[in-house]
């Protein structure tokens, strides 16, 4: 006769835990000090269990230690892979461990990977715990392009010539073009500008993520484009803005300019960025780095979104050329 394991798949597991700086114990006690976990509710007659060498501070009872208790366990590594307690996490052990822990089962013994900002399957929660997720706001929606269709055109040949040019000729000859978070929305075409001394949004941008609650600020300052053009910002807001893939994410509060301007870009990060995350950027290797707590986090380029970025730039300007010189032609008429 087989035997099959009923317990949930949750006990079945053998998880790999981070390692942490401070006992469990103590981690405990900061994430309920936050309301982030509840204690459970204790005995009031005292311990039930026999007494022996092994007691558990959370139940208040003996049996098994608090470093034992694998439920605790497994909430704290909720809470750190949901971005809770980072400062308790033992980098420089974790650093090779990958953004999420690996975990097996007992009677497959197979490597699983759980997606980022899913949990380990059938892992009970608390409803305090469900309370933390909620306020941790899942990712909005994502905003693209504006172009609403490739570069160059849809032809097959168009396609073909966009796929053989994936992979970058020459390292640090692109511009720098990443992915990041705004105000929980995905944004890609994200332009480092390092000749700029504001954080632009642009303003098709800014109406994608509706964000009517956030008024925006009325300003006097004026924008002073390469060629001497004046543009006139229609205000400035105040965002979260996030970098980098978890764990080594970070986020910081920023000011961005409205400005309505054609763009192949959503937003031209600047100097001001740079000095808020106190980034450098290699770019030969076609990234932004940015220290989060004692390591390195980093943002890497997307070299082919920044190639039809730039491709649309250069469409964009030809157009407006055409556009001055019939205007010129007309008014000489």
């Amino acid at each position: 006769m087989d035997f099959k394991d009923k317990r949930p798949a949750w006990q079945r597991v053998n998880m790999v835990y981070t390692p942490l700086t401070v006992p469990i114990t103590q981690a405990f006690m900061a994430v309920e000090g936050r309301g982030l976990l509840s204690r459970p509710r204790l005995y009031k007659d005292g311990p039930r269990q026999p007494k022996s060498d092994k007691f558990c501070r959370i139940h208040n009872d003996y049996g098994h230690t608090t470093e034992e208790y694998r439920h605790l366990k497994s909430e704290i590594e909720r809470l750190i892979q949901n971005g809770y307690i980072q400062e308790y996490v033992c980098w420089e052990k974790a650093r090779g461990m990958g953004p999420y822990q690996k975990y097996e089962t007992d009677q497959s013994k197979e490597v699983k990977n759980p997606s980022p900002g899913s949990p380990v399957k059938d892992m009970p929660r608390t409803s305090v715990m469900r309370k933390a997720e909620a306020s941790d706001p899942p990712r909005k929606g994502v905003i693209r392009m504006f172009t609403g269709c490739p570069v160059g055109g849809d032809s097959q040949r168009t396609r073909k010539a966009q796929e053989e040019h994936n992979e970058p000729r020459v390292p640090g000859d692109e511009p720098l073009v990443i992915t990041a978070s705004l105000a929980n929305y995905e944004i890609e075409s994200v332009f480092i500008d390092l000749g700029s001394s504001a954080n632009i949004l642009i303003r098709e941008a800014y109406d994608q993520m509706q964000l009517g609650d956030v008024p925006l600020e009325i300003v006097d300052t004026l924008l002073y484009g390469f060629a001497g053009e004046v543009v006139h910002p229609r205000g400035m807001i105040s965002l979260s803005l996030t970098l980098g893939t978890y764990p080594l994410r970070k986020t910081c509060q920023l000011r961005f300019l409205v400005v309505d301007i054609p763009s192949a870009y959503n937003i031209i990060l600047g100097r001001p960025t740079l000095n808020a995350f106190r980034a450098i950027i290699p770019t030969y290797n076609m990234k932004i780095k940015f220290q989060v707590v004692k390591v390195v986090g980093e943002a890497q380029a997307d070299i082919l979104q920044a190639r039809k970025c730039y491709v649309e730039e250069i469409k964009r300007g030809k157009k407006r050329m055409l556009e001055e010189v019939s205007s010129e032609e007309n008014s000489t008429k």
